[in-house]
């Protein structure tokens, strides 16, 4: 599947329209930083094997190093936080956690390239954790990398077919790219799944405003409202719709 190939020349500029425009960046794991838990979860992965692979390794040394880092990281200096990772990783190749803490700070800091070479780096490591491939595909999309973001995407439904998070991303791309009927096809399927998710009646409301279906924007934010008052995409659509 490859509807990134014949997206427009202006691509860039519509997908940042297209998704965190309109709030959409709630359907998707938020760049600015990666969910503590999964840093967490990729730290009690990693440790045997940085045991494995360096026997030598100091391990206290190198969590009381990490712990610094996630510190820091929770009060805000995010800066500090990248630095450390980096000297982590650069002295501990093997240790995983560092790369994605390393590429939570670096979103933090606005360094999306440094952030998603962290990422591939943990993936290297942990090839079958599709948090970390969902969190490539929004790091690779908001710099303008978009067939690289859809395989992201793609990688994380070939690990979790039912994973409506990115099916909706995936919809997101095919929207920003002008593939509209790919985009239905895959909203609809997101709809299947979770039909009460506040994420997909968004998604359907802001691809209805694409389509100039005026009566569809205005049921799924009539039923957003419903659902979720507060969320993002209901001022977007009641914006859109109010002009």
């Amino acid at each position: 599947m490859n509807f990134i190939a014949t997206a427009p020349s202006t691509s860039k500029r519509t997908v940042e329209d297209a998704w965190w425009e309109t709030n959409d960046a709630v359907a998707t794991p938020n760049p600015s930083r990666l969910p503590p838990e999964a840093i967490r979860a990729a730290a009690a992965v990693a440790l045997p094997l940085v045991g494995d692979e360096q026997p030598s390794l100091n391990r206290t040394g190198l969590l009381a190093s990490f712990e610094r880092a996630e510190s820091a990281a929770a009060s805000g200096d995010w800066r500090t936080a990248a630095e450390l990772f980096l000297t982590m990783v650069e002295t501990n190749p093997m240790f995983g956690p560092g790369y994605v803490g390393l590429a939570s700070a670096s979103f933090a800091i606005g360094d999306l390239g440094t952030g998603a070479m962290a990422l591939e780096h943990a993936i290297s490591l942990y090839p079958e954790n599709p948090v970390l491939h969902s969190q490539l595909g929004v790091a690779l999309a908001h710099s303008g990398h978009l067939e690289r973001a859809q395989q992201a995407f793609l990688k994380v439904l070939e690990l979790e077919p039912n994973n409506v998070d990115a099916i909706i991303s995936l919809a997101h791309l095919c929207r920003a790219s002008r593939h509209y009927v790919e985009a239905v096809e895959l909203l609809d399927q997101a709809h299947a799944l979770e039909p009460q998710n506040p994420n997909v009646i968004g998604a359907i409301g802001t691809c209805a405003l694409d389509l100039g279906d005026r009566a569809g924007a205005e049921g799924a934010y009539e039923q957003l409202v419903a659902l979720m008052p507060n969320h993002p995409e209901v001022q977007f659509l009641a914006d859109r719709l109010a002009r």
